[in-house]
């Protein structure tokens, strides 16, 4: 049975009865218990999965995300990061229709998509079963989405799985890619906004970047017909980098994304503009004293010739210039907001 938009169901929370009550379009987060680095969200049937290595799972019924949510997820998706896709890790996910699995990925087990079925005898649907009336088969009524010629193409060929190779566009002048089930034709469009025009109300988190992203078609915009991937360079010293979807009614909803030092990586089904934003102190502070002065100046003077190392956090909030590297420009700008001759950092 699958749920309607409105639909409530009941999460098992705290591994005893919960009240909770969640619906289809709220967003459920959480990392899986056998992969600390894996982490996973699950809205309006659409799984998401980030992190770093592989995806295990020690049960012998579930999946690795929790029955919680086995029988609702319909799309997966898995971001670049995960490398092993393990031992039963979509295990009786049965209204599963589309995975999409990244390069990254460089092996998956045999059982990774699979689900139970009993076999025995008995025409009483309750009788005990016993385990050799019990098998698992392939999800051959899925479809994977890869690249044209990485191990997922190889992994659903072995598999008889259906495969399908996605399709990858690219803006050139800010090099974000969008990767994913694209209609022939489809153009990115990019355009980047200033980062004053946009604000996060939510103390000591600074906007780095703000995209307008959309997928064009004869010159009018469209939406993906499933979730895509967009990857967005960053070489910058940040950390605890989030992404921020701004809505037309510019209220702002958090989107889970990964940061593996180069690329940003989140997945939508809906562009819009987008903010990257980092948690930081306050901007020219690099001396943490609360205040950006002359001081803090000395302090990226003396990095730049190195004479001193920084912390990522005190490289976090010394890039006032937002240029991705802390050098003399960064302290020669602090110095000029001291002397009041700019407003602002």
């Amino acid at each position: 049975m699958m749920l309607s938009k409105y639909d409530i169901f009941i999460f098992d929370i705290s591994g005893g009865s919960s009240d909770v009550k969640i619906t289809v379009g709220d967003t459920y987060s959480d990392t899986c218990s056998d992969s600390p680095d894996i982490s996973y969200t699950f809205k309006d049937y659409n799984l998401t999965v980030s992190g770093q290595g592989g995806i295990n799972n020690y049960s012998s019924y579930y999946s690795a995300f929790g029955w919680k949510i086995d029988s609702y997820v319909k799309n997966a998706v898995i971001n670049e990061g995960v490398d092993y896709i393990g031992y039963r890790a979509f295990y009786n996910m049965k209204n599963l229709e589309n995975v999409f699995i990244p390069k990254s990925v460089r092996s998956i087990d045999d059982t990774a998509f699979s689900y139970q079925v009993y076999v025995g005898d008995s025409n009483d649907p309750y009788a005990p079963a016993s385990a050799s009336d019990l098998i698992d088969k392939t999800m051959d009524y899925i479809t994977i989405y890869g690249y044209s010629g990485s191990y997922a193409e190889t992994f659903a060929k072995e598999k008889n799985i259906p495969f399908v190779a996605v399709d990858e566009v690219k803006d050139n002048d800010t090099n974000i890619e969008v990767a994913g089930r694209l209609e022939d034709g489809i153009e990115l469009e990019v355009n980047e906004l200033s980062v004053e025009e946009i604000s996060i109300d939510e103390e000591n988190k600074a906007v780095r970047a703000c995209f307008d992203i959309s997928l064009m078609k004869d010159k009018k915009e469209v939406q993906p017909e499933m979730p895509v991937t967009v990857k967005i360079p960053c070489s910058g010293n940040f950390t605890n980098i989030e992404v921020y979807r701004i809505n037309d009614d510019d209220s702002k909803d958090k989107v889970l994304s990964n940061y593996d030092g180069e690329y940003i990586t989140f997945v939508t089904d809906h562009f819009s503009k987008y903010a990257i934003v980092t948690n930081v102190g306050i901007m020219g502070d690099t001396n943490g004293d609360g205040k950006a002065t002359i001081a803090d100046s000395l302090m990226i003077a003396r990095y730049e010739v190195k004479l001193r190392t920084l912390t990522n956090e005190q490289l976090a909030v010394s890039d006032v210039n937002y240029d991705g590297k802390v050098t003399i420009a960064d302290a020669l700008k602090i110095a000029r907001y001291e002397v009041k001759l700019i407003d602002s950092l």
